[in-house]
Formats: C-alpha cells, sequence, structure tokens
C-alpha cells in the first residue's frame, strides 16, 4: 500500500519495461488534496499553504535523514529513498534531489 511519488516498488510496476525506474530530478513543495487545484495552465506559487482541501502538504525542507514530514497536521509523514538534500542557490531553501 501507500502513494508511490516518482516511482514504483519492483513488484507493482504495471510495465515490465519500467521495473526500478525511478524518478530523477528535484521535488519541492508537493501537496496532495482532495479536490482537482488546477483546470489550465497557471504559474505555482513558492510556498503552498495548507487549507481545508489539503490531505498531506512535504514541504520538502527538512534538510537530513529520509523522512518526509507532512506539514498538513495529519502526520502522514513520508520515507524517503536514495535522496540527497540540495541547497538551492537562488532561494537558499531545500529541496529533495532523487
Amino acid at each position: 500500500g501507500g502513494t508511490w511519488l516518482g516511482g514504483h516498488p519492483k513488484e507493482s510496476h504495471p510495465d515490465p519495461s519500467r521495473i526500478g525506474y525511478f524518478f530523477q530530478g528535484h521535488l519541492d513543495e508537493i501537496r496532495m488534496s482532495s479536490v482537482p487545484r488546477y483546470r489550465n495552465e497557471f504559474v505555482p506559487v513558492t510556498r503552498f499553504e495548507c487549507d481545508s482541501e489539503t490531505l498531506a502538504l512535504y514541504r520538502c525542507d527538512e534538510g537530513s535523514g529520509n523522512e518526509l514530514r507532512d506539514s498538513s497536521g495529519y502526520s502522514h509523514h513520508g520515507i524517503a529513498f536514495n535522496l540527497n538534500w540540495d541547497l538551492r542557490d537562488a532561494v537558499d531553501t531545500y529541496a529533495v534531489a532523487l
């Protein structure tokens, strides 16, 4: 069970050619909501805020360890695999580099 961001466990990926494939890049400010947030093109905000529709909010600014802390108040903390905390040079915040 659970939600996978950027990959699937090897035994459960529906496409055998993608087994073991994981996202490579940076993730910052991940919000899961109970409603659609955007229906058209949009410019994302720098920092998401928690509201009544927020199910989980990962700011990705912890800066150490492998736990992604949920800032929604619901304690849906996550575990990140093979990550590096990457200090961004321009905005002085952390992002998860996978």
